[in-house]
């Protein structure tokens, strides 16, 4: 539909009459939008689309931005599970080592119990255990 609302107001000196367009087809400048299917007019329209278009462009390079700061992000996370890992295996050596101290130490048993209370600096008090 491309007709506009006429209202007439009439005055004493002269007569004003003001227009309002109801079809999104009339490219008259004016902001109204279409009653039928609330599209502004066509010029109208097609800067909008435009603009839109435009927005959409900039909010995917925005999620190419973010996409790239996640892909840092998982690669600073990969080498701090890698350095985890490490650590893992550096603690399971750790804990062979004290696994072999403890079977050596087992093996030195000498059929008396020490009281580790009693213990000296003087190596000659403990010559007579031997």
């Amino acid at each position: 539909m491309n007709t506009s609302i006429s209202i007439t107001l009439p005055m004493i000196a002269t007569t004003t009459t003001i227009q309002f367009s109801v079809g999104h087809k009339q490219n008259n400048g004016c902001n109204f939008p279409c009653v039928h299917c609330d599209q502004r007019n066509l010029l109208q329209t097609n800067d909008m689309k435009k603009e839109k278009i435009k927005i959409k462009k900039d909010v995917s390079d925005v999620k190419d931005e973010v996409i790239d700061i996640t892909d840092e992000v998982m690669g600073v996370k990969n080498k701090m599970i890698d350095i985890t890992d490490e650590v893992i295996d550096i603690t399971d050596e750790v804990m062979g080592v004290k696994n072999k101290v403890i079977d050596i130490t087992d093996e030195f048993d000498f059929d008396f119990e020490m009281d580790k209370n009693i213990l000296h600096k003087d190596p000659n008090l403990y010559t007579t255990f031997f």
